[in-house]
């Protein structure tokens, strides 16, 4: 008998026909759940050294003081996960995460900045919050950290490869053209042949926390 997630995956697999990419694609929209905390709070989150956390980060060192962004990510109207709370877990949950900007705009958006520099001050803005990590909350457990994410690809797929492998290069064919991320390349690039590497290859962008 199969499971729900074998029956999703065939269903895809149905619609797309043989294209494998787009079934993964599809597949980790369907599969990862939404950005609900299960750790409401995960650290204690202090104001900047400077003593007020009502604006937008700046970081002393960084080109314009903007800081060191290493995601954001952007809730349309109404969205119930368009919320500090859940940027503040984000954050905790990231080990790179020193920090978080969450801004927002009644009736239209809410934006969330996590920061690999610890923001120093702020510019003022109404509307925005920006937050420093402190220690952890007793008895939170962090999530497995990034790095687990390439063996746990490596061993499952046939073809997966990491910043810094010598195919990566030639099999990335996509590319976050913000200015203001640090990082555009991917974590990884996997072709998954089969509804077995789908499901496989979900299972570890989960396992590593990282967000569709």
């Amino acid at each position: 008998r199969r499971s729900p997630t074998q029956n999703l995956l065939q269903l895809l697999l149905a619609f797309a026909g043989q294209d494998m990419a787009v079934v993964a694609v599809l597949a980790v929209l369907a599969q990862l759940p939404p950005q609900v905390p299960t750790q409401p709070k995960t650290h204690h989150w202090l104001t900047p050294a400077v003593g007020q956390s009502g604006g937008v980060c700046r970081a002393t060192g960084t080109a314009k003081e903007h800081g060191d962004i290493i995601e954001i990510k952007e809730w349309g109207r109404g969205d119930p996960l368009g919320t500090e709370e859940t940027c503040a877990t984000k954050c905790g949950r990231s080990s790179r995460c020193k920090g978080y900007e969450f801004y927002s705009v009644p009736k239209s958006f809410s934006r969330c900045e996590l920061h690999a520099k610890t923001p120093t001050h702020i510019a003022l803005r109404e509307g925005a919050t920006c937050k420093v990590k402190g220690a952890p909350m007793p008895g939170f457990v962090p999530l497995p950290p990034l790095a687990d994410l390439g063996p746990c690809l490596k061993a499952n797929l046939r073809e997966a490869h990491l910043p810094g492998d010598p195919e990566f290069r030639a099999a990335n064919k996509c590319r976050n053209r913000r200015g203001d991320i640090s990082n555009p390349d991917p974590v990884a690039v996997a072709r998954v042949h089969s509804v077995s590497e789908v499901e496989a290859a979900v299972q570890c962008v989960v396992a590593a926390g990282i967000d569709a």
